[in-house]
């Protein structure tokens, strides 16, 4: 289910950086547990939704620039067998 993980990942990157709450990329690709080029393509999915992100050095975080971007996930994933149904995933936005 490694796309479940990305988009896990992408729920909580959109966090960080809605907080400005990231720490340096290499500090937030640890805290992650993936590599820094990892992180900077979840950086670019968000990009290609049209946020603008930026990183201030001075503050060892990324932010937007427009404070209105926001970004909602919401996945389940339910199988049913003979009547059974089992829930195997669920992602909400917070």
């Amino acid at each position: 289910m490694n796309n479940l993980t990305q988009i896990r990942r992408l729920k909580k990157l959109h966090l960080c950086i809605q907080t400005a709450n990231t720490g340096s990329p290499k500090a937030l690709a640890k805290r992650f547990g993936i590599s820094q080029r990892s992180l900077y393509n979840l950086i670019d999915i968000l990009k290609d939704l049209d946020a603008t992100i930026y990183y201030c050095r001075k503050r060892k975080t990324y932010y937007y620039e427009d404070e209105s971007f926001d970004m909602n996930v919401e996945v389940k994933i339910e199988v049913t067998n003979k009547g059974v149904v089992k829930t195997l995933s669920a992602i909400g936005n917070k």
